[in-house]
């Protein structure tokens, strides 16, 4: 069998990055649109700006956040473990070209160890909703805007791209960890930064640098970050 070359292997990651990308920014989407129309549901039966006066213009965590964050999470996490999937049978038919032989993976422990390597969960994001909901809703009970103006406000926070945002975020953390897996499973020591054509100043830099060992910093560097690894031998060259 003929190896798998390194621009074939990019390509097929970036066919499924891309599928995944929409397929998790779907799942956020419908997720975000459901708390949004209770949030507006519930903005509307309320008069807010009484109740805002009877706890100092504290905007509490009414009923069903907290159920919400839980789907949130959960649901999100879902979505990223069928792509994790999908991420590793594109390594594993890299490396089975050489030889090779497939191994085990828990996807749960993928998600967990970005996670964990982040200092951030997933969980995070509806939280960070939640409070910026609060900061908003608070921010406009200090001025005489009406309540068109309130939800307005909040919207970009529900969505399509914040949707998108979250699911290039998400997925960009989880290539990376299949990638350090694949690396520690195959005895892959040495790996370079691979920038792409529209990277950033910032990331074009990290690539320069390199190459770079397990254990050391690896794409996404920000937000929107397209950047991804690359294998590389003992001597930093290409595999």
């Amino acid at each position: 069998m003929i190896p798998m070359r390194s621009t074939t292997r990019r390509n097929k990651l970036a066919a499924v990055r891309k599928v995944a990308d929409k397929r998790v920014a779907a799942v956020a989407a419908h997720l975000l649109t459901r708390r949004f129309k209770s949030l507006k549901r519930e903005l509307r039966q309320a008069n807010l700006r009484k109740r805002l006066v009877k706890s100092d213009g504290l905007y509490k965590d009414d009923e069903g956040w907290n159920d919400w964050i839980d789907n949130f999470d959960g649901s999100i996490e879902d979505a990223i473990g069928a792509e994790i999937a999908n991420l590793f049978g594109v390594e594993f038919e890299f490396f089975e070209s050489r030889g090779k032989t497939e191994f085990e993976f828990d996807w749960k422990k993928v998600i967990n160890n970005y996670q964990v390597r982040n200092n951030r969960t997933i969980k995070n994001v509806g939280q960070d909703t939640l409070e910026d909901v609060q900061q908003i809703v608070n921010d406009w009970f200090q001025t005489e805007a009406g309540l068109k103006d309130l939800i307005d406000l909040l919207e970009p926070l529900f969505g399509s791209a914040r949707a998108e945002l979250i699911a290039i975020t998400e997925m960009n953390y989880a290539a990376s960890e299949v990638f350090d897996e694949t690396c520690k499973n195959y005895g892959i020591t040495t790996w370079l930064w691979d920038a792409g054509a529209d990277a950033c100043d910032d990331c074009l830099e990290k690539a320069a640098a390199g190459p770079y060992k397990i254990g050391d910093e690896m794409p996404p560097l920000h937000p929107h970050c397209y950047c991804s690894e690359v294998y590389a031998d003992d001597e930093g060259e290409m595999i």
